[in-house]
């Protein structure tokens, strides 16, 4: 799933990274390709302030290019 986080400072989450494929990181937002269970992201972002958050499912497009990136 595509994870989208804006919050006042997503660095100071406890996110669990090893199921992350980050797309984009800046001081107030993450995107990336989540393959963890979602509740633990979720448990993860309780010390912070988000603001908005998106899930979405991958598009064909990202995931063939997740894929082809690996290789």
């Amino acid at each position: 799933m595509i994870v989208s986080i804006w919050a006042d400072d997503i660095k100071k989450a406890h996110l669990p990274l090893k199921y992350m494929k980050i797309k984009e990181m800046k001081n107030n937002y993450i995107s990336c390709i989540y393959e963890g269970n979602i509740n633990d992201l979720i448990d993860s972002l309780n010390d912070i302030n988000i603001t908005k958050i998106t899930i979405n499912e991958p598009t064909l497009e990202e995931i063939f290019m997740h894929y082809y990136k690996e290789v």
